[in-house]
């Protein structure tokens, strides 16, 4: 279930009955709740927001004796992603394979979100210290096999990564950065 549930408190007096409280994100209403005398907290469910940063505000209406007044609230909905699946072992692991092979990248976001999940320029890898895991360089985008792209399968995303032969020797990070704002590595070392 991707819905979130917003809730509204109204502070100070008592809300007379039929006043109410409308939540949007940005311009769009996502729901209101009309009050019953003295009912100060209205909430709302919704399963209508992507992936991302949202501007949700509760505006209360005021009534005879009270004020309207209004709350903003910037809410990122992301993508429940649990990590990458085999052949790549989560971090902390420092994952050992062949530089110049190809690397199957597997994850889920819990069912099929498009193929336009990746952020612009995204996966990228990075030089990295094979000791600390500092980066030392600010990456470049990374290259498939046989020009295949991102694609989606029975819940699952894959992207084939080519590494390159003159990695050998070093430890790079795969950085993926999804448009929902987040992003999640792993790190390899090659030989």
């Amino acid at each position: 279930d991707d819905s979130v549930t917003f809730t509204a408190t109204i502070a100070g007096g008592s809300p007379l009955a039929g006043s109410n409280v409308t939540f949007k994100d940005g311009s769009t209403v996502l729901g209101s709740v009309v009050l019953a005398y003295g009912q100060t907290t209205a909430s709302i469910s919704t399963s209508t927001l992507s992936a991302g940063w949202h501007s949700i505000t509760a505006a209360f209406s005021g009534d005879a004796i009270n004020v309207g007044s209004s709350g903003l609230l910037m809410q990122q909905v992301l993508w429940p992603f649990t990590g990458f699946f085999a052949p790549i072992a989560n971090l902390p692991t420092l994952n050992s394979v062949k530089a110049g092979s190809s690397i199957s990248v597997k994850f889920s976001l819990g069912g099929d979100r498009g193929l336009a999940i990746l952020a612009a320029g995204s996966p990228v890898s990075l030089a990295i210290d094979c000791a600390t895991g500092a980066p030392l360089d600010a990456g470049q985008p990374t290259m498939t096999a046989g020009g295949s792209g991102l694609q989606y399968l029975d819940g699952v995303y894959a992207y084939v990564w080519k590494t390159d032969k003159t990695w050998a020797g070093t430890c790079r990070e795969l950085r993926v950065t999804l448009v929902d704002g987040s992003t999640h590595t792993a790190d390899f070392q090659f030989k």
